[in-house]
Order: structure tokens, then sequence, then C-alpha cells
């Protein structure tokens, strides 16, 4: 889908569940919002707990600059409640959910109230401002300072998950890389590295026209010739040693990774 009809798509839905949540019982959407420390807290209420002032504020504060959408606590809660959500992931970082709203599929990532993990969505949301007009990049719809979270269009399942199904032909395979490899020339030429190219990051849609790749997950993307801040030690087999190193990123960090990725799917398709 191009850009301009995907933005025309989500305005059109935004406009919609904004105007659905003016409906919605006020009481009802505080009672999802509000925790209550004496009962049993649900996983979901867990992700959902109130974070520090200071990284609402920057959350908003960025929000301000990139002028992206912002969703309150009461429409996030509104179109994002437990049981109209299925949860996709939840690790250190934080969690993502999927949720359907009007016609469209939305997937909300939530960080941690942690400094570290601000600083990555922070880095995150600038990203994708910065590479929007990009084919094959995640498209951002808004984002809800209160619960860390970012909200972004489902962009297919990972080509971790379909490699493990064995759903892929050879060809298939190949058409992937070959998207991934122009995505990663598109983000190169607006003078950024995406420094975190492996299969969980790698989403596909089956359309009418074929399959459509999109790169997920700008949370280690800095610009061209900027440092990562990893600890001393690090290790990560995807991720080029220089980076790790906390050296200057370039494009050929990002090959790396493709490097590593086609190692991988090789193995996976010999015999």
């Amino acid at each position: 889908m191009a850009a301009q009809d995907f933005s025309q798509q989500n305005q059109k839905n935004l406009k919609r569940v904004r105007k659905e949540s003016v409906h919605e019982d006020r009481k009802d959407s505080c009672k999802r919002v509000r925790l209550q420390p004496e009962h049993n807290v649900s996983k979901w209420e867990l992700t959902k707990s109130v974070p520090q002032t200071k990284f609402v504020e920057r959350l908003r504060d960025m929000c301000r600059e990139l002028e992206f959408n912002v969703f309150g606590p009461l429409m996030h809660n509104f179109l994002f409640n437990r049981e109209s959500c299925k949860l996709l992931g939840s690790g250190t970082y934080g969690t993502c959910y999927l949720a359907s709203v009007s016609s469209s599929r939305w997937v909300t990532k939530s960080c941690r109230s942690a400094a570290p993990y601000v600083r990555s969505l922070v880095q995150e949301m600038r990203a994708l401002h910065a590479l929007q007009d990009i084919p094959g990049v995640q498209k951002i719809i808004a984002a809800c300072p209160e619960y860390m979270t970012i909200v972004t269009d489902y962009a297919g399942e990972t080509l971790e998950t379909l490699t493990k199904k064995r759903v892929l032909s050879r060809l298939q395979t190949l058409e992937i890389l070959s998207q991934v490899c122009n995505i990663l020339i598109g983000i190169h030429s607006h003078g950024w590295t995406h420094l975190d190219i492996k299969p969980s990051n790698i989403c596909i849609n089956r359309t009418p026209e074929g399959l459509h790749v999109t790169i997920i997950d700008y949370g280690l993307a800095v610009p061209l010739g900027q440092k990562q801040n990893f600890p001393d030690g690090a290790k990560a087999r995807h991720i080029a040693p220089e980076v790790l190193r906390n050296q200057p990123a370039t494009a050929q960090a990002d090959y790396f990774s493709i490097a590593r990725l086609i190692t991988c799917l090789d193995i996976l398709y010999m015999g």
C-alpha cells in the first residue's frame, strides 16, 4: 500500500475511533485505567502500571516535536483492552499486543519504566519519524506517553515464525531477502542504520500482489556515524562486532546482519 493511501486510511480510522470513544462510559474506562493494589493484579494490568512523571513528560515533548498523534489513557484503554487484544510477545524491554481497530490491525509496544528502555523508545520514535516515507519501514499510528507506548500498523507474521512453520519456499525466501536489502538501501539513503536485523524483526504480509516485507523494531537505530551505547562485553551474533564495541555505525554493519541472516536461512534449507 502506498504511504499516502496508508496515511489516509489510518486517519479515517483515528477519526472513527475518537467518535466512538466519546460514547464509551467514562466511569467504566477509568476503572480499567486505575490499579487496585489490594487485589491480585493481572499480567495485563502490570504492563499498564504508572511510569515516572519525568518519562511521561519526555515522551509528551517528543510527540509534540515529531507531531505524532497522541492517545490519552482513556482512548488507549478504549482501544486496547484485554478483551480485544492478543499478546504478541513480552520480554525484558516490555510488551507487544495486537488489536483490531475498525478496518485496521494495530500493534501496541509498551516499554518498562526505566531509563534505558525509555531512551530506546525515544530513539525508535525519532527513527520512525525520519523514515516514514520509505516503503517497507514500520508505520507509526500514535503514541500514549502515560503508558510508555507507541502504536504501529500490524505488518504480518515475522520471518522467525514463518521459518519455524516451514511454509516458505526457497524462491519466497530469496524474495524476502531482496526486499529487506532494498528497504535497508532506503534507510541508509536517509542517513540512518537499523543495527538489529534478524528474523524476529522482519515481518511478511501476503497480499494479492505477492509478499510484502516490513522491517520493524527501530530501538537500536541510529544515524550513520553515531554510536550505540552497549555495555562492555555485550554479545549478539546478529550485530556487527564494531557496533557492540560502540564504534560509529555504518551501512556495512547492517550488511553484516544480512550475512548472518543468510547463513541462518541457508542452514535451515540445507538438505
